[in-house]
C-alpha cells in the first residue's frame, strides 16, 4: 500500500541513480545518456495511483504538494524519455566542420566565443544554427507530449500547471520586476552600444548573439585570472569564511577536460549531502572563476544540507533557492574588493565595468525569456512561438536573436522565473551580509557560519521564507537596481 515513507525511500533511490547518470554523461565520461531503465524501474513514483494519492492530500499535507510537483515532473519526463535520449544523444554526436576539422557541437561554442574574427564567429554560429534547426522537430514533439500529459491531469495549460505546483504567479513576478527594464535601459543601451562597437566592431542594432558572447568573454582580462590560481584563490576565500575543503570529503570537483564534456557547468547532488559533484569544462581566465564559483555556491548548499531532512527537502523544492547561493558566490568575481584580495590587485577597472554590464544584460535577457515563456505556455502555440521569442528578446536586449532558437533557448518548468527570483533575492542576501559583517563580509568567519545556518535548510524553504530569514518581508526590486546603476 502506498504511503509517504515508502514514497520517500523511492524518491531518494531514484534521484541518486538519475543524477549520477546525468553527471556521467554531461561530464563526458559516458557517451550515451541512458535514463529509460531508471524511469522504468521507478514507475510507482509517477503512476496514476501515486499522483492521485498525492493530489488528494495537497490541502492537508504540505509535503504532498512538493511530492506532487515531483511526481508530475517525473511523469512528464517518463513520457518524453525516449525523445529526450534521442535529442541529447544526437546533439552529443553532432559535429561542425571548420577549416576542414570536425568540431563537436558543444566544443564549437567555446571556439566561437573565443574568436576575435567576426567572419569566423559567424561561420561557426550559422553551422550551429543548422544543427539547432534539425533538432527543432524533436523539440516540438517533446513539447506536444508535455502539453498532452498536463491536459490529462486536468490543467488548463503548462503555465497554469506550474503556477499551481510551484505556488508562484509568474505573471505577477514579471509585472513586479519589469521596472528593472525601465530603470536600467539608459545605462544598458549606452554601455552595450559603446562596448560592442569597440570590442566586436558592430553596432547594437546589427549585433548577433555570438557578438555578445565574444564581448562578455573578455579574453583580454584572462591574464589576471591564470588557471593555476583558480583553486588556490577559492580555497583561500573559503578559509577566510571558515570553510576548509579538507573537512568536506563529500565534495568532488571535476575540472577535467574531455572531448564530449558539456561546456555548461553544473552541480550534481548525487547523494545529499554525502556525494556532491561540481562539474565544469575549463576554458581559461575569468570565466573559469565565475562559473566555478557559481557551482561552488550550489555545491556548498547541498553539502551542508541537514541529514535529518526528509528526501523531499533534500532533493527538490523551490528551484530558485540554490541559485541565490550560486549567484552570491559567482558575483564575488565581479567585486573589486574580493578580486583584489584573493586574485590580483592589477585587474583594471574596465573588467568590472564589463561584468556589471553583463549582469544587467543577462537579467534583461531573462526578463524577455520569461515574457516569451509565459505567452508560449499559455497559448501552447508552438508554430507561432518563434515570433514571440524574437520580439521579446529584441525588446529587452536590443540583440537580434534568431527565431530558430526559440525552442533550444528555453528551460522547462519556468526556470527563467527561478533565475530571476534568485538574482533579485541574491541582492537582498548580499545587502544583509554587508550590514552584518561589513563590505568585506567574504573575509569574516562569522559570515561563513551565517551562510552554513541558511544552507542547513536544504530545499525545505522557499525564497519568500529565505527573505524573511535574512530580514525582508518581501522582494524589493530596487535593491538590485540600485546596486547595478549607482
Amino acid at each position: 500500500m502506498l504511503n509517504d515513507e515508502r514514497y520517500r525511500k523511492d524518491i531518494e533511490a531514484f534521484s541518486q541513480l538519475l543524477m549520477r547518470e546525468y553527471y556521467l554523461h554531461f561530464s563526458g565520461q559516458k557517451d550515451i545518456l541512458e535514463i529509460s531503465k531508471i524511469f522504468d524501474d521507478f514507475k510507482d513514483l509517477y503512476d496514476n495511483i501515486s499522483i492521485n494519492y498525492l493530489k488528494e492530500g495537497v490541502d492537508d499535507f504540505p509535503a504532498h504538494r512538493k511530492m506532487l510537483a515531483f511526481s508530475l515532473g517525473l511523469r512528464i519526463a517518463a513520457d518524453i524519455k525516449e525523445l529526450t535520449e534521442k535529442l541529447e544523444n544526437q546533439i552529443a554526436r553532432s559535429n561542425i566542420k571548420i577549416n576542414g576539422e570536425k568540431i563537436p557541437y558543444y566544443q564549437s561554442f567555446i571556439l566561437m566565443q573565443n574568436s576575435g574574427k567576426r567572419k569566423e564567429r559567424n561561420e561557426i554560429y550559422e553551422k550551429r544554427l543548422e544543427i539547432v534547426k534539425k533538432m527543432n522537430s524533436l523539440r516540438k514533439k517533446i513539447w506536444k507530449r508535455i502539453y498532452k500529459v498536463e491536459k490529462y491531469y486536468g490543467y488548463e495549460n503548462y503555465y497554469q500547471m506550474n503556477v499551481e505546483l510551484q505556488e508562484i504567479d509568474f505573471q505577477k513576478l514579471f509585472d513586479k520586476i519589469e521596472v528593472f527594464l525601465d530603470k536600467t535601459e539608459e545605462k544598458y543601451l549606452d554601455g552595450m552600444d559603446r562596448l560592442i562597437r569597440k570590442k566586436a566592431k558592430v553596432n547594437i542594432e546589427d549585433a548577433l548573439p555570438h557578438d555578445v558572447s565574444y564581448l562578455f568573454r573578455g579574453k583580454e582580462f584572462d591574464k589576471y585570472f591564470p588557471p593555476n590560481k583558480l583553486m588556490p584563490s577559492i580555497k583561500k576565500f573559503l578559509k577566510n569564511i571558515g570553510i576548509v575543503f579538507e573537512d568536506y570529503p563529500n565534495i568532488h570537483i571535476d575540472l577535467e577536460k574531455r572531448p564530449r564534456k558539456n561546456p555548461r557547468a553544473f552541480c550534481a547532488p548525487v547523494r545529499v549531502p554525502d556525494e556532491i559533484y561540481l562539474n565544469h569544462l575549463p576554458t581559461g581566465g575569468h570565466l573559469d572563476f565565475s562559473t566555478t564559483m557559481h557551482e561552488l555556491g550550489h555545491t556548498l548548499h547541498f553539502a551542508n544540507t541537514s541529514r535529518k531532512l526528509p528526501p523531499e527537502d533534500k532533493y527538490f523544492g523551490d528551484k530558485g533557492l540554490s541559485e541565490v547561493y550560486a549567484f552570491l558566490f559567482q558575483y564575488l568575481v565581479s567585486n573589486p574588493l574580493w578580486v583584489k584580495k584573493f586574485v590580483s590587485t592589477k585587474v583594471p577597472d574596465e573588467y568590472f565595468v564589463l561584468k556589471r554590464l553583463e549582469k544587467i544584460f543577462i537579467i534583461r535577457r531573462y526578463i524577455g525569456k520569461l515574457e516569451y515563456e509565459i505567452k508560449l505556455h499559455q497559448d501552447e502555440s508552438l508554430e507561432n512561438g518563434w515570433k514571440i521569442y524574437e520580439e521579446a528578446l529584441k525588446g529587452t536586449t536590443g540583440i537580434n536573436y534568431p527565431p530558430v532558437m526559440y525552442l533550444e533557448d528555453m528551460d522547462d518548468e519556468f526556470y527563467s522565473g527561478s533565475y530571476l527570483r534568485a538574482w533579485f533575492t541574491e541582492a537582498h542576501l548580499e545587502h544583509t551580509l554587508k550590514d552584518k559583517f561589513g563590505d568585506e563580509w567574504f573575509s569574516e568567519k562569522k559570515a561563513g557560519t551565517y551562510l552554513k545556518e541558511l544552507w542547513k535548510f536544504g530545499e525545505k524553504i522557499k525564497i519568500e521564507e529565505l527573505l524573511k530569514e535574512i530580514g525582508y518581508n518581501k522582494l524589493n526590486p530596487s535593491i538590485l537596481i540600485k546596486a547595478l546603476i549607482l
